[in-house]
């Protein structure tokens, strides 16, 4: 998964975008209209005030404030237990280790919620995604 790293968020966007034609799903709404964010990371109070929309299966993607690609994830239970994981909480807020291994700094995150009852295409969206950031970039 090292190789999208160059990518931006309007990249992904277009992969998305990609997906939802290629892939029609009757009755599943348009993956665009789903994308949510950006979510500050370094303010866990931002990740928790929106719980909402993070306790639903999905896509994450985390990007560095020069709108970097630094991470995509997927989570079939709780994205927002996922980033938390990442993340912390208010009382303790904590820098990944994969971050702080190759010197990089979080910025925000944008996820892809989807509802649970369709919760086996998180990883399929996710591997689709990864897979064409690499073939694009």
């Amino acid at each position: 998964m090292e190789n999208y790293r160059d990518a931006k968020y309007n990249d992904v966007i277009n992969v998305i975008k990609e997906f939802h034609n290629k892939y029609q799903r009757p009755g599943i709404p348009d993956l665009l209209n789903l994308i949510k964010g950006p979510y500050n990371v370094t303010e866990p109070n931002q990740l928790q005030n929106n719980w909402a929309d993070f306790d639903n299966p999905g896509v994450y993607f985390i990007f560095s404030n020069a709108d970097e690609l630094l991470y995509v994830g997927m989570s079939t239970v709780s994205i927002g237990s996922r980033l938390i994981s990442f993340f912390g909480s208010l009382i303790e807020p904590k820098n990944p280790q994969w971050l702080q291994e190759k010197g990089k700094t979080a910025g925000y995150a944008a996820i892809l919620p989807i509802d649970k009852n369709n919760r086996f295409e998180a990883p399929a969206i996710e591997d689709y995604i990864i897979c064409r950031l690499k073939k694009i970039l």
